[in-house]
């Protein structure tokens, strides 16, 4: 495990220099920048190097994803994991993610960003079972983006800008995942899946998740998606500790249009029993796998 503590300098100074302050943000963002490239390699070396005959990963070799919690129904407005961006590209076997996701505690006046970088490996079948191996890290601190595209947004649909100071700690965590899936027959022109998937990342945060998933091409030009299941979540970081913890409901209802544009509303998505939106684009689209999470 990799382990810095950077601290974010003290807005309420008033000897503070703004354009030190911001030159200072750019050399962390560098910073975060090279350490991302360098574990990535090294992960990327350590899961080629396995020894198996792998089956090419199916899928769009391009995704584009955005997510927010658009939803007046949740217990706390606009808070907790509040928005999440992430890049997804396949490529052979392989599938590349980067992405960000953004948590913001407005009772306990702090924010921190999940910036995380991760390759993924199909394993070889067992039977009609399949699965998916993945490694990477995920930085927790201040991110590449966090606040400052968060207020972008807010400016741009008409809401309060958000200003809370970030934790003061700033971490890598490894992460491993695994996912696995199976197609269960059921009705011709239904595609009906149950799935599984255990996730770590050491020093953070941890979750055992399983269910059902069902796509059925209602339209010509559009595909309905429903799934259902259980949520296992836990962490070892105290400013998360308040929002996640113990077995709760999933669900989720999307729709792909025209083959590459997906919309999808999911419940518990991040193991805080809050509702999100997820947006998504795909090019070259083919194939896709049981229905991804951007956590």
């Amino acid at each position: 495990m990799f382990c810095s503590d950077m601290k974010r300098p003290s807005s309420t100074s008033s000897s503070r220099d703004p354009l030190s302050g911001r030159a200072a943000g750019s050399n962390r963002r560098l910073r975060l920048a090279s350490s991302f490239k360098a574990v990535f390699l090294a992960a990327l070396t350590l899961i080629t190097l396995v020894p198996w005959q792998a089956t090419p990963a199916v899928g769009s070799d391009l995704r584009l994803v955005f997510g927010n919690d658009f939803t007046a129904s949740n217990r706390v407005e606009d808070d907790l994991y509040t928005g999440a961006l992430a890049l997804e590209i396949d490529r052979g076997a392989y599938r590349f993610s980067f992405g960000e996701n953004v948590f913001t505690d407005r009772d306990n006046d702090l924010r921190f960003d999940e910036t995380y970088l991760s390759v993924e490996r199909e394993l070889p079948s067992l039977g009609v079972w399949r699965s998916q191996v993945q490694v990477g890290v995920v930085h927790v601190g201040e991110g590449l983006l966090g606040q400052s595209a968060q207020n972008a947004l807010h400016g741009l649909i008409g809401s309060e800008e958000v200003d809370l100071p970030y934790v003061e700690s700033s971490r890598f965590h490894p992460t491993l995942r695994l996912r696995f899936h199976r197609p269960l027959p059921i009705l011709r022109q239904l595609s009906f899946t149950t799935y599984g998937e255990l996730y770590s990342a050491i020093d953070f945060k941890h979750h055992v998740s399983s269910g059902v998933h069902l796509r059925w091409p209602a339209l010509s030009f559009a595909t309905l998606e429903f799934g259902a299941g259980a949520r296992y979540t836990a962490t070892d970081f105290a400013p998360l500790d308040p929002h996640v913890g113990g077995l709760a409901a999933t669900w989720e209802v999307g729709v792909i249009v025209f083959e590459n544009i997906f919309l999808n509303w999911k419940y518990n998505e991040f193991g805080t029993e809050a509702q999100h939106f997820t947006l998504g684009y795909d090019l070259n689209w083919k194939n896709k796998k049981v229905a991804r999470s951007v956590s």
